[in-house]
């Protein structure tokens, strides 16, 4: 008997106790494991007759400016018990071995209930994807494997700042420009000529200096050459 392999420190069954597993691979004459890993990546989906289909969502790329680099996304693997037609995934099955489709799907149908016996009585691995295993409520579940930093490199991004390029902002609730608000805040305000409000002031003062000249000490105003009798 072969050692039973180690995933991620989780002890699973050996494929020497998986026959329908090792049945479907020496059929097809290549790994089925590479073909279903293969074609899960390129279409980010797999259907897996008899268990569901997996499904590759993404998230988002990370940027990381301080070390000047952005982190391609993470391909994110996860199992729905909900089977999908397998037709295309057939045709790329039989373009790949050169087999007719009925082969293709008698293989597929037997790879994947080798599955399902080695989740019933372990793990089961999918090799480059991740493993099956039976929960506690008695349902199918899968964890995704570890994927290696080769598989989603990081690129550089070196943030170039053009002096006079122009942007949207948020200022506020407001989307505007870093150049309309460079204009903005180098306008220079307009001071209003208040000259009327001075000529005001110096013609009252004018005036009450006149009449001051002009009154005498008895409080009557003279004009001309009026003379005090």
């Amino acid at each position: 008997m072969q050692p039973t392999p180690v995933f991620h420190g989780i002890i699973v069954v050996s494929l020497s106790l998986t026959p329908y597993l090792c049945a479907s691979i020496s059929s097809l004459g290549i790994s089925m494991h590479e073909l279903i890993a293969s074609y899960l990546f390129q279409h980010k989906t797999c259907p897996l007759p008899g268990l569901g289909s997996l499904v590759i969502t993404e998230t988002a790329a990370v940027s990381n400016f301080s070390d000047q680099v952005i982190t391609a996304p993470v391909p994110n693997i996860q199992f729905n018990a909900v089977e999908s037609k397998a037709d295309d995934f057939l045709g790329y099955l039989s373009g790949k071995t050169a087999k007719p489709l009925a082969d293709c799907a008698a293989s597929l149908q037997q790879f994947c209930a080798g599955l399902q016996k080695a989740a019933q009585s372990g793990n089961s691995i999918l090799d480059g994807v991740g493993y099956f295993y039976i929960a506690g409520n008695g349902s199918l579940q899968f964890n995704q494997q570890a994927l290696p930093e080769d598989f989603r490199p990081s690129i550089p991004a070196i943030r170039v700042i053009r002096a006079n390029a122009e942007h949207n902002v948020l200022v506020g609730d407001k989307e505007t420009t870093n150049t309309a608000m460079t204009d903005y805040f180098s306008e220079v305000p307009v001071t209003r000529s208040r000259w009327w409000i001075w000529a005001i002031v110096i013609t009252a003062l004018s005036a009450g200096l006149i009449m001051f000249y002009l009154t005498d000490p008895a409080g009557n105003i003279q004009f001309g050459n009026a003379l005090k009798l």
